[in-house]
């Protein structure tokens, strides 16, 4: 069993430790339920990260900051562990061996190509049906397809406009989204990327008992494999899409093939976040919204650029809390719409259980009755559109440069 370290005498400081907590979030998400519900769900996950971070010896340094569709998250343990979707975590200088497990890296990320010719619907069905059910390895592991899980889907676009100057001449373009199941549970390494750390007997692995929960923390060597790990199912994940790609379709050109839900380094975790420092101001990057509104390709501008950190209110806070010039190593783009909650609603109010658990309170608009719930899988959702394109070119976060109309959207 892993070392257990219990701090939930704190339970006596805890308005202190979330309003510390709380000066952490960066946020640039559009202003809706979910991405009220999910900062405040974020502020408990930040406090056991300071929590862990003081008590292990490292700086408190751990913070958030979001991309405009910062929204809820649908895997239930990251939100009962109090992660928020859309942004990138940070808690060091990338050499501290030290990792926080819980942000569930699952490597899930997105294709894009281009197409010259129609797709007829029902024999591309009939294709990925096929095509799935046989037997695939890539690096000898037995590939699990999983396009019918969460937000994983394959959608075939018709170009509606493409910008002057701008090298992309198909008509028609795919973009696949999905992740990396095959690393969630033990591997060859003896454990996977969704583990419970507190049945691991390890010296590095470290449990830490606060008063919203407990927080595996893995340390040292630990924290150097599973980062070994999270990179090499980037790597599969890329290249099971692109295995998919070549077998549906003898016409595709990939222009674009990268995770979005990743660990960039032992201290920096990307989740639902594009990583643009690598890519040029030509590559071209997806960002899709719900099935009525169009897809866009977009180019990186240089973000949060000290105007923009300013314009957020973001700059004094930031240097207090020493972290000011991380900012100046974010490149990022939203990678879609995010969730929003259908139901009109805000929460008024969260109730925490003996165990860490979190209940919160609901307001309906137009009754005014309460609905308490656990986590937001339990309230219906859509996915967002314009606010969070709009609030993406307010941020000057990147450059739309082509529209594309969505066609067929697959997920079976």
């Amino acid at each position: 069993m892993a070392k257990v370290i219990d701090r939930s005498d704190l339970k006596a400081d805890s308005d202190k430790i979330l309003k510390e907590s709380k000066r952490h979030i960066f946020s640039t998400g559009v202003e809706d339920s979910a991405h009220d519900l999910t900062e405040l769900n974020c502020t408990f996950g930040l406090a056991k990260m300071l929590i862990a971070q003081e008590e292990l010896g490292f700086e408190k340094s751990a913070f958030f900051v979001s991309t405009p569709d910062q929204t809820v998250t649908r895997n239930v343990d990251r939100w009962e562990s109090g992660i928020s979707y859309g942004g990138i975590y940070n808690w060091g200088n990338d050499k501290d061996k030290i990792i926080f497990p819980d942000i569930r890296p699952n490597a899930c990320g997105m294709l894009v190509a281009g197409l010259w010719e129609k797709q007829d619907e029902k024999k591309l069905l009939k294709r990925l049906i096929d095509q799935t059910k046989k037997e695939t390895q890539i690096a000898g592991m037995p590939v699990e397809w999983d396009m019918f899980k969460s937000n994983h889907f394959l959608d075939i676009f018709e170009t509606v406009e493409v910008k002057d100057g701008v090298s992309f001449d198909y008509p028609y373009a795919l973009v696949l989204h999905m992740g990396c199941p095959e690393m969630k549970t033990e591997t060859g390494v003896g454990f996977g990327l969704y583990e419970d750390w507190s049945l691991i007997e390890s010296d590095d692995v470290r449990i830490v008992r606060t008063p919203y929960g407990d927080i595996p923390i893995l340390m040292d060597g630990m924290a150097e494999k599973y980062l070994n790990l999270a990179l090499f199912a980037d790597q599969f994940s890329n290249e099971r899409r692109e295995v998919l790609v070549n077998m549906l379709f003898e016409d595709a050109e990939i222009i674009y093939n990268d995770v979005h839900q990743c660990l960039k380094g032992l201290n920096t975790a990307y989740i639902g976040t594009h990583d643009l420092r690598k890519y040029s101001t030509k590559d071209l990057i997806p960002v899709t919204f719900n099935a009525d509104y169009p897809a866009y390709l977009f180019t990186k501008t240089p973000n949060l650029t000290p105007e923009i950190i300013d314009k957020l209110n973001f700059t004094e806070r930031s240097k207090e809390l020493g972290i000011y010039e991380k900012f100046k190593e974010v490149d990022f783009l939203p990678h879609g719409g995010g969730y929003a909650l259908s139901e009109k609603s805000t929460c008024d109010s969260v109730f925490q259980l003996k165990d860490g658990a979190r209940l919160f309170r609901m307001k309906m608009a137009k009754t005014g009755s309460h609905f308490w719930i656990r986590n937001p899988s339990q309230i219906p959702f859509y996915y967002r559109d314009k606010k969070v394109f709009d609030k993406t070119l307010e941020l000057e976060l990147g450059v739309p440069q082509v529209e594309l109309n969505p066609l067929i959207i697959l997920k079976i």
